[in-house]
């Protein structure tokens, strides 16, 4: 009983935290175009509440957590680069997440074709 607060506090942390996580999400994805991310998908983005695991419609179970993932990951590189005071734009890391966007949107366009 005596571990009651700290687990407590540790819970209203993780769910905080939990909030930011997906507002940063939303935030920085708001000006991403196709291929990044769709706007349906954006419209996910905006709905996407605890515990709940945003899918890609369409996409077989792999390749859409894996798109999913590095949205996330473009999201939270454009917000680092954006607390250092640096363009986002020319970043290479935010470029390189782009780059694997598109690469796995490629590898859904094939996988639907077979």
């Amino acid at each position: 009983m005596s571990f009651f607060p700290f687990f407590l506090i540790v819970g209203v942390m993780f769910w905080q935290s939990g909030i930011w996580e997906r507002n940063v999400i939303r935030e920085q994805l708001a000006d991403e175009q196709d291929p990044g991310i769709t706007p349906e998908e954006y419209e996910a983005v905006k709905r996407d509440r605890s515990f709940r695991t945003r899918r890609i419609q369409n996409t077989n179970r792999r390749t859409s957590a894996a798109i999913v993932r590095v949205q996330n990951e473009l999201a939270f590189s454009k917000w680092r680069v954006q607390q250092q005071g640096q363009d986002v734009e020319t970043d290479l890391l935010v470029m390189s997440w782009r780059d694997e966007l598109m690469r796995l949107r490629e590898t859904k366009a094939v996988i639907a074709t077979l």
